[in-house]
């Protein structure tokens, strides 16, 4: 083996919330039938490093499924924080482990990567895992993720997501920085789980699909209301009707226009089949016949929806969530839920 850690890296979108409660739900060590050991470990903000036993104490005191390593070419963590991060790696490496790190911002910051010689001083040379979707499945998952809850205009918001979903690009940059011994690129397509586990050769329990986008009725209801949701990172709300609200089910409104299908498809033909040479063997042709790449007819079944709010209202969807909210503030006054930040608590009220 010539790679002493692995590096996830995303892309977000792309199973990364699925991969990362699965690897921080492991609580130990992950080994191959080589008797090669492998640790989910996450960089944190100050450059400390949670293990396996920090991991699980984190998620018993929090709540949330996962965690993840923060991104450390953020100016946030200084020279300090580099130094503690790779004695505390430094250690993990004397007892023959190879530390497994996970961040989706990662995709696109192998420049920052080369110029802050992250590597270099973390002692790593890694294998860098990437997951991969059809360009018009990522950008409409996208905008119910992201660009719904900006007040920003559609189509610019398109232009610079087009950029983005050029795979390819940020790909190459990973293949030449200097200390990536390493690159599988493979689909998100199946269970990323599964996929990452079969790459490395590790037994990794799949844990339940997190991070599932809600359903049509709540993201039509939340964008007529958005005090419930007022920018892409304020969706405690939502959180809480997801789970509470049922009567609605399906895949989240198709809001990429025909016109605007054909032509990102078109753009992003060529780096595309850059991209068939580079991706993993055992996912090389699975990509090559799957139209959602290529062709734009795959996507002729699809109902066409304004990305804006509109006008059209469910009343009896609206009054199951007006129910929901009820419940759920009844149910905060009762726990007395008031270790929630103020701007939390502000959304329930």
């Amino acid at each position: 083996m010539n790679f002493n850690s692995i590096l996830h890296i995303g892309a977000g979108k792309c199973g990364s919330s699925s991969l990362q409660s699965s690897l921080s739900r492991t609580g130990k060590q992950l080994c191959t039938s080589d008797n090669i050991h492998f640790e989910y470990v996450a960089i944190r903000d100050h450059g400390e490093i949670f293990r396996s036993e920090d991991i699980q104490l984190y998620l018993q005191k929090t709540g949330y499924p996962s965690i993840s390593s923060f991104d450390i070419t953020s100016q946030s963590i200084d020279k300090v924080g580099i130094s503690l991060a790779a004695s505390q790696l430094n250690v993990i490496a004397e007892q023959d482990v190879n530390p497994v790190l996970s961040c989706e911002g990662w995709t696109s910051r192998a420049t920052m990567f080369q110029e802050q010689q992250i590597l270099e001083k973390l002692g790593l040379q890694p294998s860098v895992i990437m997951f991969v979707r059809p360009p018009l499945d990522w950008i409409n998952s996208a905008w119910w993720q992201w660009g719904a809850w900006q007040n920003i205009d559609f189509n610019n918001w398109l232009d610079r997501q087009v950029k983005i979903v050029n795979w390819t690009r940020w790909i190459q940059e990973w293949k030449q920085l200097v200390g990536v011994q390493q690159l599988n690129i493979r689909l998100a397509t199946g269970d990323v789980v599964e996929s990452f586990a079969r790459t490395y050769g590790l037994e990794i329990e799949s844990k339940k699909t997190t991070n599932v986008s809600s359903s049509p009725a709540l993201l039509r209801f939340l964008q007529r209301n958005r005090h419930y949701r007022t920018g892409p990172h304020d969706n405690f709300v939502e959180k809480q009707l997801s789970n509470e609200f049922s009567a609605d089910t399906g895949k989240p409104p198709w809001i990429i226009p025909k016109q605007h299908q054909s032509s990102i498809l078109a753009s992003l033909r060529q780096p595309y089949q850059e991209l068939l040479n580079i991706i993993h063997p055992d996912d090389r042709e699975k990509m090559a016949v799957d139209q959602r790449w290529w062709n734009s007819s795959a996507y002729s079944h699809r109902h066409i929806e304004a990305a804006g709010p509109i006008d059209t209202v469910n009343p009896d969807s609206d009054r199951a969530l007006e129910k929901c909210l009820t419940r759920i503030r009844r149910r905060a006054a009762f726990k007395k839920v008031t270790r929630l930040p103020q701007r939390l608590r502000k959304r329930l009220s």
